[in-house]
């Protein structure tokens, strides 16, 4: 998959969030500007329904076909090289799916694709379904 190196970061002082391309990240140089941002956050390389970029940390939502609730509910992270999500939800709470499954509805078994409903640093009640 050929895709765009970005990052996310939230200012310390701001709590705005900030967008960087691999060259901007370099850029910044000496490692104390980069202690101005938390919540770091690597780009997936994948947009969810809207169109909007799915980033390390967002919370998503989805459906499958099969299932009589269908939806799922879960926090994308990075793992072992690939883009995963953790399920939130109890009935089926730390079950991985990988997001490019998800969003490209392969097998058949996914009816919607991911939306991103919010991230786990600013919302940390969707954590809690």
């Amino acid at each position: 998959m050929n895709r765009e190196i970005k990052f996310r970061a939230k200012n310390k002082t701001t709590n705005e969030w900030y967008y960087f391309t691999l060259k901007q990240v370099f850029e910044l140089g000496e490692i104390e500007k980069w202690e101005w941002f938390k919540d770091w956050g690597q780009y997936t390389g994948i947009k969810d329904k809207n169109n909007k970029e799915i980033y390390e940390g967002d919370v998503v939502k989805w459906k499958y076909k099969e299932e009589s609730n269908g939806e799922e509910i879960g926090e994308v992270q990075f793992r072992s090289g690939v883009f995963w999500v953790e399920v939130i939800k109890k009935s089926s709470r730390g079950q991985l799916h990988e997001l490019y499954t998800i969003q490209n509805k392969n097998y058949q078994v996914v009816e919607e694709e991911a939306e991103v409903i919010g991230n786990v640093y600013e919302n940390q009640k969707l954590l809690k379904v």
